[in-house]
């Protein structure tokens, strides 16, 4: 095939039965501009991927060790040859008629940075059917320029939702990642999506919101993030948690990953050494602290018992969420104005449901 002008990077580790459904709601698009790049890391596993349709778009690389998260989405990286690049995971989808538009967008675009109206999907867990957060009303595509605020994703972890990550949400130059491939041999950080968030953020970039949903960022029981929740976790899940504890910095060796505000501070930290070579000073460390000792939720009871910063604690989360609302709608109205994106709604899905369904069900909203 031609150069694409779009690589879709998708790192997998042995869940063969969901990836069936993600590369078929990618290949299901008829376009050529774009090519699918599978790193597959499911050594020693012998259960391969079945690329049956030899369809010209799509590479497949077996590594013949085990990786880790942050090696494999690096390795799939490396091969990328598309000038755009982007990553999804392999429980999630594409909208497929959605593929051809951004591309086209892409095509014109003078912006280093795309960021998409966001899909969510839930896979049925135990007892529980699937769900879906999706558009409220029907779609019509529009785009406008969009900033990005990192130290707001530090004071208020709840923002790593908005940053630029090229997984399930943006598309990104592969130019801006190169410094990363040039002087790493993994991505940095504990999570590979967060540290990306932080870092394309911090670059400053030029960047535009295009109203289309492309990516449906799915959830199922083989992700890691359902797994670190659960008494019982697989294999993967250990990997991913013993990897990730040689990479934590000091308020991630205090509080553990179950403070969102340390893990944010740590990322921030890490993409602000990637990008200018320094981190902040330990002054601000003490204060993002402070700052984690009177906000955080504490679900997991990490932080201090004393029992007058538990009181603090309770009312410093109901402030800290009130404003962290109000910012955000301050944000949402000084980027987008009057014109504003259309809302999501969660919806509950037959028991059956798949990526595929949920492309077919987007693909009939968008204009």
């Amino acid at each position: 095939m031609n150069q694409p002008l779009l690589t879709i990077i998708l790192p997998n580790r042995g869940r063969i039965d969901l990836l069936s459904h993600t590369i078929q709601s990618i290949l299901a698009s008829d376009d050529e501009r774009f090519e699918l790049v599978i790193n597959d890391n499911s050594w020693p596993d012998e259960s391969k991927i079945e690329v049956t349709d030899c369809d010209k778009r799509i590479e497949v690389h077996y590594e013949k060790e085990k990786l880790s998260m942050n090696k494999n989405f690096f390795n799939g990286l490396s091969r990328a040859k598309g000038e755009w690049v982007c990553f999804i995971g392999s429980d999630d989808g594409i909208v497929s008629g959605s593929l051809s538009p951004l591309i086209d967008f892409l095509q014109v675009c003078r912006a280093d940075l795309v960021t998409t109206h966001p899909i969510y999907f839930q896979y049925a867990l135990q007892s529980k059917p699937p769900w879906a957060d999706l558009p409220s009303r029907k779609i019509k595509t529009w785009e406008c320029n969009i900033n990005f605020f990192p130290k707001l994703a530090v004071a208020f972890p709840q923002f790593k939702l908005d940053l630029p990550v090229p997984y399930n949400r943006s598309v990104v130059r592969k130019k801006v990642l190169q410094p990363i491939l040039d002087n790493f041999t993994e991505l940095p950080g504990v999570s590979h999506d967060d540290f990306l968030g932080q870092f394309i953020a911090q670059a400053n970039l030029s960047s535009k919101y295009l109203e289309l949903p492309v990516f449906i960022h799915a959830g199922s029981n083989a992700s890691n993030g359902y797994q670190l929740g659960q008494e019982r976790m697989s294999s993967d899940a250990r990997d991913f948690l013993q990897h990730a504890k040689g990479k934590y910095g000091r308020l991630l060796n205090k509080y553990g990953l179950e403070c969102p505000t340390a893990l944010a501070y740590e990322h921030y930290q890490t993409a602000k050494l990637a990008t200018i070579g320094s981190g902040s000073k330990l002054i601000v460390e003490i204060f993002v602290q402070v700052w984690a000792e009177l906000i955080c939720s504490d679900a997991n009871g990490h932080h201090s018992k004393n029992q007058v910063l538990v009181l603090v604690r309770k009312v410093g989360r109901y402030f800290h969420f009130q404003t962290y609302r109000f910012t955000r709608k301050v944000i949402r109205l000084v980027t987008f104005g009057v014109h504003q994106p259309i809302p999501n709604k969660k919806k509950t899905m037959p028991a059956d449901f798949t990526v595929l369904d949920i492309s077919q069900i987007v693909e009939e909203l968008v204009i």
